[in-house]
């Protein structure tokens, strides 16, 4: 076992190979490369296969940080800073529903986060001409949700439209609403018409998210792309290179967060 030794080449030498660290090498007829991707560098993944297996014309797919936040348009979530509330993501290619995932979000500065929006995030990265959409009351139907605010007229008619929103959204949020659809706050509840109460319904349950990018690999918790399956043979041998097998996150091979990504690397092993 020789630990500590950092290999920055690679090179075939007959049937096996020579590693070296730039100071000392060592010979081997056998390798399997486990070197993960580039997320979370700080544990000292960094993408390192890429560079031994590329003059070998080892065919890599795109890599993207995976399972990881969203950053998304400032007034998409301008305001909520702090907030958590549980949700419904649904991922659109073309009004195909490709991804529809219940979980918690939580609102940054400058995105989102929270499993089910790591999960997202992950399809996103290798699609960008997909929509995404955000139901914040997935119990409820339209229809529900706007005979509520109707009686809420009835009962509250005199209240500052402010208070619309109470008990169904936290109220930083129901406020964001309201001056989002460009509603007077201090018009009175009964005073609101029948297509706003529409708007605001319609809203709330398809809530699209302008998004920019996914945060970076520091915060990642797992690389998207990899090395092209078309690249390994059933026993995860590389074609282009006789007794050299990959496994884990070098692989152009992800799954969604829950322990699927540890099995895959152990299983994989």
């Amino acid at each position: 076992v020789i630990h500590s030794f950092s290999v920055n080449k690679l090179k075939k030498k007959g049937n096996g190979y020579i590693i070296s660290d730039g100071k000392n090498s060592i010979f081997t007829d056998i390798l399997i490369i486990s070197t993960g991707g580039q997320a979370a560098p700080v544990l000292g993944s960094t993408g390192d296969a890429v560079k031994l297996l590329d003059e070998f014309g080892v065919t890599f797919t795109k890599r993207y940080p995976g399972l990881v936040g969203l950053k998304t348009a400032k007034e998409d979530i301008k305001g909520l800073s702090g907030l958590r509330m549980k949700a419904e993501v649904t991922l659109v290619d073309n009004e195909t529903e490709v991804f529809k995932e219940k979980g918690e979000i939580q609102f940054k500065d400058d995105g989102i986060s929270g499993i089910v929006v790591m999960n997202a995030t992950s399809k996103l990265v290798r699609n960008h001409t997909l929509k995404m959409y955000i139901d914040f009351l997935p119990t409820l139907e339209v229809e529900e949700i706007t005979e509520y605010i109707k009686n809420k007229q009835v009962i509250y008619g005199n209240f500052e439209i402010i208070n619309l929103l109470i008990g169904l959204v936290p109220n930083v949020f129901g406020i964001k609403i309201l001056k989002d659809l460009g509603i007077n706050a201090t018009l009175k509840i009964k005073h609101l018409e029948k297509s706003a109460i529409l708007k605001i319904a319609s809203i709330l349950k398809r809530y699209k998210i302008h998004f920019i990018s996914p945060y970076g690999y520091d915060r990642a918790q797992v690389t998207v792309g990899g090395i092209d399956l078309k690249e390994v043979n059933e026993n995860l041998e590389l074609l282009k290179l006789a007794n050299t097998y990959v496994c884990g996150e070098v692989l152009d091979i992800d799954g969604l967060c829950g322990g699927y990504n540890l099995h895959f690397a152990f299983a994989s092993a």
